[in-house]
């Protein structure tokens, strides 16, 4: 395991420094490495082919509507 000595003497902005940013920028870094626009199109994709889907149109399931 990586150890810094002297680390626990650091001031708040001088530990920041060392470690590049706090855990909240680790996780915007994380999700912006996710491509939002294709897992959208292919979830859509997904709706739009989806049986289930296109018979519960409107809120009513298909049964409802051959009453």
């Amino acid at each position: 395991m990586f150890q810094i000595e002297g680390l626990e003497e650091l001031s708040e902005n001088e530990l920041q420094e060392v470690v590049g940013g706090t855990l909240q920028d680790d996780l915007n870094d994380f999700l912006a490495l996710i491509p939002n626009a294709d897992i959208e199109a292919l979830f859509l994709d997904y709706l739009a082919a989806d049986v289930s889907v296109s018979l519960t149109s409107h809120g009513k399931s298909s049964n409802q509507r051959r009453a």
